[in-house]
């Protein structure tokens, strides 16, 4: 996670690195996804609808282990 922030922050400098930030927003982990998201956002604004649909999948609370 702290490898997609980081290239998050670099942002269009990372754009290279955009395919392996999209197949982490394939990963079953939420945070992951959700740093993924965050990552290519931040590395290309049209990626936003990739990152509109993750973020609302991640939103979908039956997706969360009870408590």
């Amino acid at each position: 996670m702290s490898a997609l922030g980081l290239l998050g922050e670099l942002g269009t400098n990372a754009l290279p690195a955009l395919p392996l930030v999209g197949r982490a927003i394939q990963f079953d982990d939420m945070h992951v996804q959700l740093s993924a998201v965050w990552a290519a956002w931040r590395i290309d604004i049209s990626q936003k609808s990739m990152a509109t649909y993750a973020l609302s999948k991640l939103a979908d609370v039956k997706a969360y282990p009870k408590i």
